[in-house]
């Protein structure tokens, strides 16, 4: 029996660990479930009522929607699924796929880039752009989280008696110390927003880099340990290859 939550998406890696070949992820709701999932879904909830508040819903509602398709959409290669369904097993008997590297949810990813611990499922070719769709939305509520939790902050200093009647109004209450708490809130989340904001753009940010260059992140990652150990030459610099995309396309211009 497979625990609700494990600390990490090596759970599978561990030899201690029977791996039951009847068992695979469909999506990312079946258990066992990571660590980053539900903090994941704690921090969307803390979101979600912030910017309905600021009156950013639809980009919320939109978020969430492409999160549950994310989580859903079923990323099988579908000749392994078939494989899989005619008896022929394409992972072997200790749950690892050879031709992946990957051992979490017992099955062949078309186009593996890697496995989501945030949204508990594997990112492949039918789950890609969903996946990149999420983060994108998910940037554009944790900008607005930011900006107007610090603009809501900033009142404290520049009209201290409109922020206190603006709390009051809010909570339909004016017990002694709520401002104060309030605006431990707004700092928390301003920070927390940031934060996210920061990780979420640097996500998208790799992904463009990847789309550059024409790799997953898989294999990206295969080969800058190559590259570090000396074993290829390959030019992992997106600038570069950009810049002399550039170059191509000037030359061609001139010498059609």
């Amino acid at each position: 029996m497979k625990p609700f939550v494990c600390s990490s998406n090596d759970y599978f890696n561990d030899p201690q660990v029977a791996v039951d070949q009847d068992w695979r992820r469909v999506s990312g709701c079946q258990t066992p479930f990571t660590g980053l999932f539900l903090l994941h879904w704690l921090l969307w909830a803390m979101f979600y009522s912030v910017n309905i508040a600021i009156s950013l819903a639809v980009v919320a509602i939109m978020q969430f929607v492409l999160t549950i398709c994310t989580i859903y959409v079923d990323p099988e290669d579908p000749v392994a699924r078939r494989g899989r369904e005619a008896g022929i097993a394409v992972i072997d008997t200790s749950g690892f796929c050879n031709i992946c590297n990957v051992i979490q949810c017992n099955k062949c990813v078309s186009n593996f880039d890697h496995h989501c611990g945030y949204l508990n499922v594997c990112i492949g070719k039918r789950n890609y752009l969903l996946f990149i769709l999420t983060s994108f939305f998910g940037a554009i509520l944790t900008s607005a989280s930011a900006i107007m939790a610090g603009y809501a902050f900033s009142l404290i200093f520049k009209d201290h008696a409109r922020f206190n009647t603006t709390v009051f109004k809010i909570i339909q209450s004016n017990t002694s110390g709520l401002p104060e708490l309030f605006a431990s809130f707004l700092f928390i989340l301003m920070i927390i927003s940031v934060f996210l904001d920061i990780v979420i753009l640097s996500l998208l940010g790799f992904h463009l880099k990847l789309a550059i260059l024409g790799l997953t992140t898989f294999r990206y990652l295969d080969l800058k340990e190559e590259v570090e150990n000396g074993m290829s030459k390959a030019d992992l610099s997106a600038s570069k290859k950009l810049l002399r995309l550039l170059c191509r396309q000037s030359q061609n211009q001139v010498n059609p």
